[in-house]
């Protein structure tokens, strides 16, 4: 969905939410970026504020159902399953928290920080298709493309199959209207060090040839 400054759609896994209910109860946040060009635009919501409206006649239907989508329209937050379903957060407006890293690239649809605060982050819907996953690794292998880690040569079976995909063009860099992406020339492999490394430093997304080149081959 095409998001702007009065329209913003956001995804909430079922799994996820389940297990921080289970760990914090209610007490914990929701960070909601709503423009990632804008470190200001967000909504620090408490979660017991808008708890009810995650019932399962709520959920979204279809090819994901096990999630919620939901908008913030003009400081409202919306229930996208039903569109009465209205919670006034303009008081949750760029509200001060607390995160340690913000990564250039969205690895997760969720991102939790434990300590402290009990802060979790949930950036602007960025859909990643699994299938595009599994082409990518199919295509490019599991084998680390920065540095030649391998899993499952260091890890055993323990390790096998494992790899991370990294977007070369990064998810948080495009619209989120549906992008085509070509897993052999769009998505590549690399270990999570690597991966890591690639968005270490805020603004900053090395390619994997730079990433290589700063190699301590000593």
């Amino acid at each position: 969905m095409k998001s702007n400054p009065k329209n913003k759609w956001v995804g909430f896994q079922e799994k996820v939410l389940n297990q921080l209910s289970e760990t914090f109860g209610d007490n914990f946040n929701i960070v909601i970026w709503t423009d990632k060009n804008n470190e200001t635009d967000y909504y620090c919501i408490p979660y017991a504020v808008i708890k009810y409206l995650f019932t399962a006649e709520h959920k979204t239907t279809g090819k994901y159902p096990d999630r919620w989508t939901a908008i913030i329209l003009d400081h409202q937050f919306l229930m996208h399953s039903n569109s009465q379903l209205a919670v006034d957060v303009s008081s949750y407006y760029a509200k001060p928290f607390h995160l340690e890293t913000y990564d250039g690239e969205i690895l997760d649809e969720v991102k939790s920080k434990t300590e402290g605060g009990r802060t979790v982050v949930i950036s602007i819907k960025l859909e990643r298709d699994q299938s595009l996953r599994k082409e990518a690794i199919k295509y490019h292998g599991l084998t680390c493309k920065v540095c030649s880690f391998n899993f499952k040569e260091v890890y055993g079976k323990w390790g096998e199959k494992f790899i991370e995909v990294h977007h070369i063009k990064p998810l948080g860099a495009l619209t989120t209207t549906e992008t085509m992406t070509n897993p052999k020339t769009d998505l590549t492999v690399v270990c999570a060090n690597c991966h890591r490394m690639i968005h270490s430093k805020k603004g900053i997304t090395l390619t994997v040839e730079e990433l290589k080149k700063k190699l301590n081959t000593k």
